[in-house]
């Protein structure tokens, strides 16, 4: 069946509420079409009006869709570790007194349940 849409809007034309996660687009009833990002994210490229039967069609890619924020249980994305620069280790001298810092190569530094590099 095919649908009747009350216009094509590129999805940079719309306003996103990142609180919410929800497109918004002016409607000629005087509210406005909405679509969720986890809907576009599943595929779903129809904004409805929840005041009136109007459609729009959503253009967008996927990728260039902002990414949700971690669920409750999940972890967020890890941040990699910069391994372009040296690693400095602090430390005191105790017997004369005095502090120091001493850079260190790559191959000494590890995470804990990591095993130390060859």
């Amino acid at each position: 069946m095919a649908e009747n849409f009350y216009d094509e809007i590129e999805i940079e034309d719309m306003t996103y509420d990142g609180t919410l996660q929800i497109y918004h687009y002016p409607c000629p009833c005087g509210d406005r079409f909405e679509i969720g990002l986890a809907d576009l994210l599943d595929g779903e490229d129809i904004g409805v009006c929840p005041s009136c039967s109007l459609m729009i069609k959503v253009i967008f890619e996927v990728d260039d869709l902002p990414q949700p924020p971690p669920g409750p249980g999940q972890a967020a994305p890890p941040v990699p570790l910069r391994r372009d620069i040296p690693r400095t280790v602090a430390g005191t001298d105790y017997a004369n007194n005095e502090s120091h810092a001493v850079a260190r190569s790559e191959e000494e530094f590890w995470l804990p349940g990591q095993q130390k590099a060859p």
